[in-house]
């Protein structure tokens, strides 16, 4: 048995020592292929714009008006499953802020009321003239382009049920714009969940007005006229400000991407692993042109 893989192991020996070798004898290219890999990285890195990030976080506001509204309407019998299907009690939840903060109407509406646009493409607005460097309306930008810009390449938003919070972050290659755009998404976002109460809050008063003037029953109006006070009192809750901001938008001082060390990294070890299959490569198939060049003579 010994006899029989002693053969075996000095065949696999010789062969990595062959590897090896070769190797050895194309080191020059290996290390220039990965050297020139590694400059390019570098050059990459060097060249590439850097990119910032700020990021807010905020969570719903919790308010004791929900759990007393819901209190009165389990107390209103027959008539509290009607109010139940009319009534929207509560503040905004996590999922509708994060629906609401990827929508394609609040980009809009963000980049359209701040005049956005010139700052999503600075490279070719002229700040002293008020206008874009290119007369060609074709290539002027369109707030479509400034949306998707927005919303798929510099807008971040996760949520995290657990903790309940929303961050909310942008991406954006000045320091200071990535964190003016944080602050006026959640301006935005305060100023549509505030319209958007106060509308709901207008339909419930005037639906539990009109129940009020259909019952006969005192208990029953003494509790809808608590129901339509818990109304009033739901706006004055939410006031100013529609959500909690726990944690505000900051100026980054320090860029997010690119890591130039990561880079020119990566780069060094492509250099060397593409360099090195590549020789191995060759070698494989110049074993089997020769081996092919072999057998027609022995034919």
């Amino acid at each position: 048995m010994d006899s029989n893989t002693q053969p075996i192991s000095n065949s696999e020996d010789q062969e990595f020592a062959q590897l090896l070798l070769l190797i050895w004898d194309k080191k020059y290219l290996i290390l220039g292929i990965t050297v020139l890999s590694t400059i390019l990285g570098v050059l990459y890195a060097l060249n590439a714009p850097a990119i910032y990030f700020s990021q807010a976080t905020i969570t719903t506001k919790e308010s004791s008006k929900s759990n007393d509204a819901s209190g009165l309407l389990s107390q209103l019998g027959g008539v509290g499953g009607a109010v139940v299907g009319q009534l929207g009690i509560g503040n905004a939840n996590l999922d509708k802020m994060e629906i609401i903060l990827r929508s394609h109407n609040l980009a809009k509406q963000v980049i359209q009321k701040h005049n956005l646009l010139p700052k999503l493409y600075p490279k070719i607005w002229d700040n002293k003239l008020n206008r874009w460097n290119n007369n060609d309306s074709t290539k002027i930008p369109s707030l479509q382009q400034g949306i998707n810009i927005l919303r798929l390449k510099m807008l971040i938003v996760s949520l995290d049920q657990r903790k309940k919070i929303i961050k909310v972050g942008i991406e954006a290659e000045s320091a200071e714009l990535s964190k003016e755009i944080v602050d006026i998404y959640l301006k935005e976002l305060n100023n549509k969940i505030k319209k958007e109460a106060f509308s709901s809050s207008k339909e419930n008063r005037m639906f539990l007005e009109q129940q009020l003037s259909q019952t006969t029953d005192p208990l029953l109006e003494e509790k809808i006229r608590a129901m339509i006070a818990l109304e009033i009192e739901k706006v004055m809750f939410i006031g100013t400000q529609s959500f909690d901001i726990l944690e505000d938008a900051i100026v980054p001082y320090e860029r997010a991407k690119p890591n130039k060390r990561s880079i020119v990294m990566v780069a060094f070890f492509i250099g060397l692993i593409i360099s090195i299959t590549g020789t191995l490569l060759q070698n494989f198939i110049q074993k089997i042109i020769k081996q092919k060049s072999i057998i027609p003579q022995h034919s």
